[in-house]
């Protein structure tokens, strides 16, 4: 599934070429190991961060 959605971004020219299923999945480890080791973020700022994670993976 990850695959077939990281596929359809590519495809359509959305998503960075280099960015993996693989990629995705340490960053979402990194992500969670994050939120259990330090204080909860205000939503807003959480937010933020997502937004510049998500942005760098757009094609330039």
């Amino acid at each position: 599934m990850t695959e077939s959605l990281l596929r359809r971004g590519h495809d359509a020219g959305v998503l960075r070429e280099d960015f993996t299923a693989s990629d995705l999945y340490y960053a979402d480890v990194a992500n969670g190991l994050a939120l259990r080791a330090l204080r909860r973020p205000a939503r807003k700022d959480y937010d933020r961060r997502t937004r510049f994670f998500i942005d760098s993976l757009r094609v330039r």
